[in-house]
Protein backbone atom coordinates (compact mmCIF):
# COMPACT_ATOMS: atom_id res chain seq x y z
CA UNK A 1 0.00 0.00 0.00
CA UNK A 2 1.68 3.61 -1.20
CA UNK A 3 0.68 6.08 1.33
CA UNK A 4 1.34 9.95 0.21
CA UNK A 5 3.21 9.59 -3.43
CA UNK A 6 3.33 13.34 -3.14
CA UNK A 7 5.10 13.45 0.47
CA UNK A 8 2.08 14.52 1.89
CA UNK A 9 1.76 17.12 4.74
CA UNK A 10 5.67 17.81 4.21
CA UNK A 11 4.86 18.96 1.04
CA UNK A 12 1.79 21.06 1.07
CA UNK A 13 0.52 24.08 0.73
CA UNK A 14 -1.92 25.56 2.80
CA UNK A 15 -4.86 25.02 0.76
CA UNK A 16 -6.95 23.09 3.31
CA UNK A 17 -6.16 19.47 2.14
CA UNK A 18 -6.49 19.94 -1.88
CA UNK A 19 -2.86 18.88 -3.23
CA UNK A 20 -4.18 15.90 -2.00
CA UNK A 21 -7.18 15.36 -3.96
CA UNK A 22 -5.01 16.65 -6.81
CA UNK A 23 -2.28 13.77 -6.33
CA UNK A 24 -5.27 11.13 -6.07
CA UNK A 25 -6.84 12.24 -9.32
CA UNK A 26 -3.29 12.74 -10.96
CA UNK A 27 -2.63 9.19 -9.66
CA UNK A 28 -6.11 7.62 -11.18
CA UNK A 29 -5.64 9.12 -14.14
CA UNK A 30 -1.83 7.56 -14.56
CA UNK A 31 -0.06 10.95 -14.99
CA UNK A 32 1.89 11.45 -11.83
CA UNK A 33 5.46 10.97 -13.85
CA UNK A 34 7.79 9.18 -11.64
CA UNK A 35 5.56 9.37 -8.63
CA UNK A 36 3.31 7.07 -10.55
CA UNK A 37 1.60 4.52 -8.41
CA UNK A 38 1.57 1.14 -10.85
CA UNK A 39 -1.47 0.02 -11.31
CA UNK A 40 -3.41 2.86 -9.10
CA UNK A 41 -6.92 2.39 -9.56
CA UNK A 42 -8.62 3.37 -5.97
CA UNK A 43 -7.54 6.52 -3.48
CA UNK A 44 -8.26 7.04 -0.12
CA UNK A 45 -8.29 11.01 0.48
CA UNK A 46 -9.32 11.95 4.46
CA UNK A 47 -8.43 15.00 6.29
CA UNK A 48 -9.22 15.97 9.91
CA UNK A 49 -9.84 14.15 12.68
CA UNK A 50 -12.53 13.28 15.55
CA UNK A 51 -16.17 14.88 14.32
CA UNK A 52 -14.82 17.11 11.71
CA UNK A 53 -12.71 14.70 9.59
CA UNK A 54 -14.26 13.59 6.30
CA UNK A 55 -12.97 11.22 3.72
CA UNK A 56 -13.28 10.46 -0.06
CA UNK A 57 -12.96 7.37 -2.08
CA UNK A 58 -12.12 8.16 -5.96
CA UNK A 59 -11.86 4.93 -8.20
CA UNK A 60 -10.87 5.16 -11.75
CA UNK A 61 -13.20 4.87 -14.29
CA UNK A 62 -12.93 1.85 -16.90
CA UNK A 63 -14.32 2.62 -20.53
Amino acid sequence: MVVNPHGGLLSEGYIHGLNHHFEAVTQLRHSAGVRQVEGAELALVTAGGGPFGGANIYSRQHP
